[in-house]
């Protein structure tokens, strides 16, 4: 409950301007609960929000070490070449899904129209940049697929017999043609004509158009400037003031974000998973931890595959209404495993978070929902001594340092 309501302080203290404040509440929620996923994300987007260096790696480090998803945000924010190269490489094939229109009950809550908008321009701008960085590194043919692959989504035709002329969709499809695609896909042509020395069209493809200091557009104006530095080109229009930075607003993030209260179950719920763990704990205290779970088995609280490629999935689901206790305590098992094997590290492949509801519904139409519990999947993958350096390695006796008191306790 006192991590809760540090976080619940430290959103509303950001969103009034105090962000030191802010930032001392959510560090020290930080250093008492290092592990859980949603400490982490506030503690982070607090630092990223108000802090001199944004994209530093190191400020997204322990997060990226138990977040998968938020690996690529440096990569997305930043506009160094190493960070093109990164996300050109890990981009896949173009693949391009834009947000689903909001329900009758978001915009009954409010911002509905907004929101969906704000939804649709974020999700161009991701593809687009996954463009730019394509043109970037030379590959002029991905980049473009890249554009059209997005084209094709924003188009109206995407939705067939369901589009609706005039209407909601329609708008907000216009919208980020004009706000988000047509800008970026002008910036990736110029990029591609840049690479190959076609300066006048590089410069032909943002005439006319006002753009801001970006990682993206410094890119391209300093890729210009040095390819142009022997000879007459055309010249750009002038870059406007970089949007001033303004710290995050997380409060409508906070339901998402906040640790629910604990309570003793915790403690019943780990017990009946692992019953021998308290034993095993008394004689690992002689190895310092390394034969910390040797030989005990599985039960029913997690459920453990080895999968074809070596890696390890790993899953708890517990009937707690307490998210962060269940997330931490797949960790905990996972780092069990990592331990069982003999390996100090493991690294964090995949993980899927679910929330469990108990519904009732009258003639089809639900009536009322129960948080019942929680689900945590991961998938790990076991590091040798070589990994463990690895930014991304988690340590698994620290893990078992830090969860095990909470988690082991009597």
């Amino acid at each position: 409950m006192g991590v809760s309501l540090d976080l619940l302080r430290a959103i509303a203290l950001n969103d009034l301007g105090r962000r030191e404040e802010a930032l001392a509440l959510s560090d020290a929620a930080l250093a008492k609960r290092p592990y859980a996923l949603a400490v982490q994300r506030v503690a982070t987007f607090l630092r990223a929000g108000n802090g001199d260096a944004p994209t530093d790696p190191a400020l997204w480090q322990t997060l990226a070490q138990i977040d998968p998803a938020t690996r690529s945000l440096t990569s997305q924010l930043a506009g160094t070449p190493d960070d093109f190269r990164m996300l050109a490489a890990t981009s896949g094939e173009p693949v391009v899904e834009m947000p689903p229109p909001p329900t009758l009950e978001e915009m009954m809550r409010g911002g509905g129209a907004e929101a969906f908008a704000g939804k649709w321009l974020a999700a161009t701008g991701k593809v687009m940049r996954t463009a730019y960085a394509h043109a970037a590194t030379g590959d002029a043919e991905t980049a473009r697929r890249w554009v059209e692959a997005t084209r094709a989504a924003l188009s109206a035709e995407a939705k067939g017999d369901e589009a609706k002329p005039g209407g909601l969709d329609t708008l907000v499809r216009k919208l980020s043609m004009v706000g988000a695609f047509d800008p970026y896909a002008a910036m990736v042509e110029a990029r591609i004509a840049v690479n190959e020395g076609r300066f006048a069209d590089a410069a032909a493809a943002l005439d006319g158009k006002n753009f801001k200091h970006s990682p993206i557009t410094d890119d391209l104006w300093d890729a210009y400037a040095a390819a142009t530095a022997d000879g007459d080109a055309p010249a750009l229009p002038a870059l406007g003031d970089a949007p001033e930075r303004t710290s995050p607003k997380l409060a409508a993030l906070a339901p998402d974000l906040l640790m629910r209260p604990e309570s003793e179950r915790k403690l019943i719920d780990y017990k009946k998973s692992r019953p021998n763990v308290l034993a095993a704990l008394a004689g690992a205290a002689v190895t310092m931890g390394v034969g910390l779970l040797n030989g005990i088995p599985r039960t029913s609280g997690f459920e453990q595959t080895e999968l074809p490629d070596g890696t390890v999935k790993v899953e708890y689901t517990g009937n707690t209404t307490s998210g962060a206790m269940v997330q931490e305590m797949t960790l905990l098992r996972a780092a069990e495993i990592a331990q069982e094997a003999g390996k100090t590290h493991f690294h964090i492949a995949g993980r899927e978070d679910y929330q469990r509801y108990l519904t009732q519904s009258q003639y089809g139409v639900e009536r009322s929902r129960t948080l019942t519990g929680y689900k945590t999947v991961m998938t790990i993958a076991l590091l040798d001594d070589g990994g463990a350096n690895s930014a991304q390695a988690v340590d698994a006796l620290a893990v078992i340092d830090a969860l095990g008191p909470i988690y082991y306790g009597e």
